[in-house]
Order: structure tokens, then sequence, then C-alpha cells
């Protein structure tokens, strides 16, 4: 007798967990830090998404406004595909934008890839368009355009591609 109710008195005054009561704390853990983890990833990438965009729409607009600049005084603008001598192209080894001797922006451009359209609108009115995007081009992050009035010159003849522009200036800025 005294046995059973020694044991009695032991399984009352148990405070322990049972094996179930373990396994369903558990159960409940994992979920609410899986989900603690998920929103946390989220968040993240839209964090870098967002970042990527903004810091592509800065440097679109700082290039254009650079590029409107230069153009605007220019006495010949000839459409091209070439992208070397006195143009305005992405220079791809520079991460940055080649206008005249100079690299615009060098490494600033490092992680996106560039792609501009140039097209004649009159004689002396040229229209840009600039896509900033991802280095592998899957991604794009912003495109700007803007047309270009040119107070000394014209366009003199547009050539086969739109990558580029090669330009003549008499004038130095």
């Amino acid at each position: 007798m005294k046995l059973k109710s020694a044991l009695r008195a032991l399984r009352k005054n148990s405070k322990g967990l049972t094996l179930i009561e373990l396994t369903v704390t558990i159960s409940i853990a994992a979920i609410i830090m899986g989900s603690i983890v998920t929103i946390v990833v989220i968040m993240y990438k839209s964090f870098d998404s967002d970042g990527n965009n903004v810091q592509a729409q800065n440097l679109c607009v700082m290039t254009m406004q650079k590029i409107t600049d230069t153009l605007r005084y220019a006495d010949t603008v000839t459409i091209s595909d070439i992208e070397s001598g006195n143009g305005i192209y992405y220079d791809k080894s520079a991460d940055g934008i080649h206008m005249g001797n100079d690299v615009f922006l060098a490494g600033g451009f490092k992680g996106y890839a560039v792609d501009f359209k140039f097209s004649k609108e009159k004689d002396n009115l040229l229209a840009i368009s600039m896509c900033v995007k991802s280095k592998n081009g899957k991604t794009k992050y912003y495109t700007l355009t803007s047309k270009v009035y040119l107070m000394n010159g014209k366009i003199e003849n547009e050539g086969t591609g739109n990558s580029s522009v090669q330009y003549t200036a008499n004038i130095t800025q």
C-alpha cells in the first residue's frame, strides 16, 4: 500500500513535460522562427532591389545631364555603333560613360550595364534613351529619355547603329 500511495504522490507532484507536450512546443517554435526568417529575407531582397533602382536612377539623371550639356553645343553629331573616338557610349572596361577623351563616372556603373539608343528627330534635335540594367541584362532598373536641341550644329547623317554618337565641337565648356 505504501508503495502505491508513494507512486500516486510522485505523479501528482511531477512538474516535467511529457514527450507530446515537448514535441508540440518545438513544432510551434520552429513555425514561428521559420516565418520570421522568411519575412527578414523578403525585406532584405526588397531593400536591395529598391537600392539598385534608386542608384540606377541617380546614375541615369547625372549621366543624361552631362550628355545633354556636352551635345547641346556640338557642331556635328553622327549616330553610330562605333564605340571609339570622340564619341559617347557605355565603356564596359571602365564601367563608365565614354565622352570625348574622358570617362564620366568611371567605376560608377560597376555591377550595371547601360544601353543607349540615339535617334534623329529633326536636323538639330536628337532623342536619347538610356537604360541601366543588371550586368547580365536580365533586370532593367531604370530608363530615362531626353531630347537635345543642338544649338550650333546639326545631325549630319544617321549611321547604321544606335549605341553611340560621334560628335565634334569647337566650343569647350
